[in-house]
């Protein structure tokens, strides 16, 4: 849920006391901007005969007020047990009112409202131009905070929450800049890890930090979005072949293109798994290094872009494992 109490202010005046948490860093958030721009809860409390609280979540944009305020005319410390009372009904309190405040998928997301909206307008329009004419998705957030996390582990499992790029051919982006923290990532799926390795990306995002470091967002923004096209839109994404046979038929035309076959390891040759299908014909496929181990009589769905015909071989772009035989 990200940070619940970040700040603690006393202040007591004759016969009250008064207790404000400052709450900020809020995860999420409306993909159009800021939350609303006020919100209330207040809950009355009377607590151990004598003492009354009054405690209210106050909502203002993106920071959240929490306000425990002592009527008795008694002043008394607040005791233990008053504390986590109090504790709970926030979190209890403060995850109501950020439930439905979580990042929405879409093309650009400027959470950290760095974008002029005819900017943010023209970008969204980029992106899904591109789309259209490639079905690779390409997407572009901007955020508040990382909450405490790497950059890194943040856009990864955004990236794995919005389910970008096809299932087929695992060929999402995403760009994601932390002005606040002055960090930018991408994260791509294994399928265009081919094209798009950590040296090319580093040197896309030394490209658009040199705007970010400026205040240009927009083109820090452009820049690396065409880097990335440039070099995804070079690939066809469309699967060609469903089975081995096709490949072998359409051998003068196939290195370049997408298979998807259902297969059975049979092998290894060095850093190359041997498959074979049901009509007994062989493939050799290149797997990334974060595929699970694989065995041999495992039985494999894979996608991948043929990269030679003799012997016929494969760079995998998406695998999964049944039951071995």
């Amino acid at each position: 849920m990200g940070h619940v109490i970040l700040g603690l202010e006393h202040v007591s005046t004759g016969n009250w006391k008064h207790e404000t948490h400052r709450l900020v860093d809020i995860p999420g958030g409306s993909n159009q901007g800021a939350a609303p721009d006020v919100g209330i809860c207040v809950i009355c409390l009377h607590l151990q005969n004598t003492v009354d609280w009054l405690f209210t979540l106050k909502q203002d944009g993106q920071k959240f007020d929490i306000n425990y305020v002592h009527l008795s005319s008694g002043i008394r410390p607040m005791s233990m047990w008053t504390h986590i009372v109090f504790f709970l009904l926030t979190v209890i309190m403060f995850g109501c009112m950020t439930a439905d405040q979580s990042l929405e998928p879409d093309w650009i997301v400027d959470q950290a409202d760095v974008l002029e909206v005819e900017d943010e307008y023209a970008l969204m329009n980029m992106l899904s131009g591109f789309y259209d004419s490639s079905s690779v998705a390409l997407v572009g957030v901007t955020v508040e905070s990382l909450q405490q996390q790497s950059i890194e582990a943040y856009t990864e499992a955004l990236y794995a929450s919005w389910e970008l790029g096809a299932p087929e051919t695992n060929n999402g982006i995403m760009v994601l800049l932390a002005p606040v923290e002055r960090l930018v990532h991408v994260t791509v799926g294994s399928g265009i890890a081919w094209e798009l390795s950590a040296q090319v990306l580093d040197s896309i995002k030394i490209e658009m930090a040199t705007f970010f470091g400026t205040g240009e967002y927009r083109a820090g923004l452009e820049s690396g979005f065409r880097s990335l096209m440039t070099r995804a839109g070079a690939l066809t994404w469309n699967v060609d072949y469903t089975s081995i046979s096709d490949v072998q038929a359409d051998s003068s035309h196939s290195v370049g293109r997408i298979l998807i076959a259902d297969c059975v390891i049979t092998g290894f040759e060095e850093d190359l798994v041997v498959a074979t299908d049901d009509g007994g014909n062989q493939i050799r496929l290149i797997v990334s290094m974060d595929v699970p181990m694989l065995s041999v009589e495992d039985v494999i769905g894979f996608t991948g872009r043929i990269t030679q015909t003799t012997p016929l071989q494969a760079q995998v772009l998406n695998l999964s494992i049944d039951f071995p035989l």
